[in-house]
């Protein structure tokens, strides 16, 4: 074997397998932020399917250098450079698209390409234009073997030359391999001692909940009993501000006070933000965050989310935390089947053909993807709820964030559904944690928070894979930004609207002023909005 071979064999390995695992290593460290970072396994079955191509390809150069005649061997060669050329700028678009995506978060994703370069994607990634492609390039080699010399050669040099990449690529691996472990999540505490509170405050964020959707301009077939039943007992508000568009900056404002508008993430997966694009990058202290309030005033607190990493950035300030990542935000090596409960053969094996045939998983995999993060996360609020240890629980639900997973009529989750069968999941599951806060011993002394981080954000979704002709009725393509928030209180039973404009941020002040026994009643809420934005003052309202 020649030496240089070596070099192309490894470069090979290298470019196929780089999109899926390239996300890992991008500035910012986004990828790493939104993971459990349990990697082992992963980067272990990754440089172990990485070496199983290597070898492949070593074994197949060697097979057509020996045994096949100088014109046969030029026409696979050249339908080979051609094919790798073809992969090579695949991986620069999806690499191009990922390092877009994670340098320019707040860039609005349903803006469409235009239609001459959407035209050219189509042609590119089109079946039929690589195969004419390659045939081409083939048939070229057949009838004039020297005319595809030089486009070979210099194929063969850029994939030898690509694999000098691992030179900085493998260390990283090995890092994140080796170092990074994951923080087991704090369930059950046995503290010995009781709350210093009298009473307890569960607040349950739904993700992408749409006050318009909900109360609004409800749908009348769209039957949402529970969130009719909480407004008809809660003050409301009905004019939130969202702070952001993004829960990822959205949920760190609320919960420390300070506006977060873009974000990223250090070797470790610890959040960094900044407030403004001039602002220095800054990092987030779970000491200045509401938890901290709750504990300087005796409360415990406890955490069941998903997306954002709770248990990573509040470790110090709970007592109780169980997060899950979301789907969208796992590195594509995990997409394509890779996981850290198996084995590194195990992943190997499913990413060798993945690498080599760019098989990705379909909409089914993603949504019993959802379907699994959700009905753990439903399942740990509810031992959330029930243990009396923790005296200020905040519960972040999946939900009705798309794509759909429910369907309404037949109340079961599946690989279907739309936004507005998540509103209808989203009542359900609110309908039940309202009971499972019934059944606890503090049930009379326990205020309910609801709320969502932000609206449905139809801009980002409409003209999506997942957009259907339902939500395209329903939406009329307005957008409404506003989120939901509604305060219930022990013993409330009359509704209050609260119509002046209030920013999202505002929520953040009132729920510290009620870990601080500040706000007690309704009353209590409307004097310190009123004090807030004395020039629209609080009013109550007829139930919807």
């Amino acid at each position: 074997m020649k030496p240089r071979w070596f070099l192309e064999a490894a470069g090979l390995a290298l470019l196929v397998s780089f999109p899926y695992f390239a996300q890992l290593l991008f500035p910012g460290y986004i990828a790493l932020y939104h993971h459990h970072l349990n990697f082992l396994s992963l980067i272990g079955g990754l440089l172990l399917a990485m070496l199983i191509i290597f070898g492949l390809t070593l074994l197949v150069m060697t097979y057509f250098h020996v045994r096949w005649a100088p014109r046969p061997r030029a026409v696979v060669a050249a339908g080979f450079a051609a094919l790798v050329l073809l992969r090579a700028v695949d991986c620069v678009i999806v690499l191009v698209n990922q390092w877009n995506s994670n340098l320019n978060p707040e860039v609005n994703e349903a803006i469409s390409a235009p239609a001459v370069l959407q035209v050219a994607s189509h042609i590119w990634f089109g079946p039929y234009f690589r195969v004419l492609f390659i045939g081409c390039l083939a048939l070229l080699a057949m009838w004039k073997p020297a005319a595809t010399q030089p486009f070979v050669r210099a194929i063969r040099t850029s994939i030898a030359g690509f694999s000098f990449c691992l030179l900085w690529v493998l260390p990283q691996l090995f890092y994140l391999a080796i170092a990074l472990r994951p923080i087991p999540p704090l369930k059950d505490p046995h503290l010995g001692t009781a709350s210093a509170t009298s009473h307890r405050i569960v607040w349950i964020l739904f993700d992408e909940l749409s006050y318009d959707q909900v109360y609004d301009h409800r749908q009348k077939e769209l039957a949402l009993p529970n969130f009719q039943e909480l407004h008809r007992e809660s003050a409301s508000f009905t004019n939130i501000d969202p702070s952001g568009f993004f829960t990822d900056r959205i949920v760190p404002s609320l919960i420390s006070g300070r506006r977060v508008s873009n974000i990223r993430s250090d070797w470790h997966g610890r959040l960094l933000y900044q407030s403004s694009p001039q602002d220095r990058w800054s990092a987030f202290d779970a000491r200045h965050t509401l938890f901290e309030d709750a504990e300087t005033a005796g409360w415990k607190s406890g955490v069941v989310g998903w997306y954002n990493p709770y248990c990573r950035i509040l470790q110090s300030v709970l007592v109780s935390c169980s997060w899950e990542p979301a789907q969208t935000e796992r590195p594509p090596i995990e997409l394509a089947g890779a996981s850290e409960e198996k084995s590194f053969l195990s992943n190997a094996v499913t990413l060798v053909p993945v690498f080599l045939f760019s098989r990705m998983p379909g909409r089914v995999d993603r949504i019993g993807a959802r379907i699994s993060t959700f009905s753990e996360g439903l399942s740990h609020a509810q031992d959330l709820i029930r243990n009396g240890d923790v005296d200020f629980a905040f519960i972040h639900l999946p939900i009705p964030h798309p794509p759909g997973f429910y369907d309404r009529k037949a109340r079961k989750l599946c690989a279907c559904g739309n936004y507005l069968d998540n509103l209808v999941l989203a009542d359900d599951t609110l309908g039940l944690l309202e009971k499972t806060i019934d059944q606890t011993p503090s049930a009379n002394q326990t205020t309910l928070i609801v709320s969502s981080d932000h609206s449905w954000r139809i801009p980002l979704w409409r003209g999506g894979d997942d957009w259907t002709p339902e939500e395209e009725a329903v939406s009329g393509g307005r957008f409404d930004t506003r989120p939901v928030f509604l305060v219930h209180f022990p013993g409330q039973t009359a509704p209050f609207d609260i119509a002046g404009p209030t920013p999202e941020m505002t929520e953040h002040d009132i729920i510290a002023a009620m870990l601080q026994n500040k706000i007690k009643s309704p009353q209590d809420l409307l004097a310190f909005v009123h004090a807030q934005q004395p020039q629209s003052p609080p009013t109550a309202a007829a139930p919807h």
